[in-house]
């Protein structure tokens, strides 16, 4: 999702029009919006509603829109529960680092990975997917 200015980035969401559960709220002002919701329930019915509030605290809401979760495995593959393989190449286990720093991981799957999440401290701070 994107917004015409900067704003954070938060989900409100549910089994019904009330929601009832919200995402973390990612506070980085941006205009480029990406979440991730985990913990669904397979084979069902979601509402959600994107908030994003700019710095000077002004706060906006999409309308009411709603998915359903797939009922295959966690992958789409049907059979397929084990989750892929994944390793932090560098920095080494226990470094201490500081102000810019390269990551590198490799992940693997029996059908393929799709999209490598990054976070720090709980909170999502790159995306890398497969252009295929």
């Amino acid at each position: 999702m994107t917004t015409n200015e900067p704003a954070d980035s938060q989900i409100e969401y549910g089994r019904t029009a009330s929601y009832g559960s919200t995402t973390t709220k990612d506070a980085t002002l941006t205009t480029d919006h990406s979440v991730t919701i985990s913990g669904l329930t397979k084979s069902t019915i979601y509402h959600f509603r994107v908030r994003s509030a700019d710095a000077a605290g002004n706060v906006g809401f999409t309308a009411d829109s709603s998915f359903t979760t797939i009922s295959k495995g966690g992958s789409g593959v049907t059979g397929d529960t084990t989750p892929p393989t994944v390793t932090l190449d560098a920095p080494v286990s226990g470094a201490n680092v500081s102000g810019t720093l390269s990551v590198s991981v490799t992940a693997v799957d029996a059908t393929g990975v799709k999209q490598v999440d990054f976070y720090i401290d709980g909170n999502p701070v790159a995306t890398v997917t497969d252009p295929t």
